[in-house]
């Protein structure tokens, strides 16, 4: 009876030191997890700052390039203008003779 309860004890102590392991093992897998989804986590927020960084650059370009096209209209438009005028003098002066 001294075997079996030595083996017992034996087999305990094997299944003691294994859960001991298994926990050991389960909180370093934690740890670990916790550390990459906290950096995962600060990747995305630097991808979001750079998104919108990116964004506000973009329009700002944009916007830009819209007022460039605006002036060039603008001067344009003043050419043309300047041009009828000068249409509508020569078109009375032809009308007087």
């Amino acid at each position: 009876m001294s075997v079996e309860l030595s083996n017992q004890s034996a087999g305990e102590g094997g299944v003691q030191d294994a859960l001991a392991e298994i926990r050991a093992s389960h909180a370093e897998l934690r740890t670990f997890f916790e550390g990459l989804f906290d950096r995962l986590a600060g990747l995305a927020d630097g991808l979001l700052v750079q998104e919108v960084a990116n964004r506000q650059a973009q329009r700002d370009t944009d916007r830009a390039t819209l007022d460039d096209q605006i002036e060039r209209l603008a001067a344009l438009a003043a050419e043309l203008a300047e041009s009828v005028a000068q249409q509508k003098k020569i078109t009375a002066k032809i009308n007087r003779v």
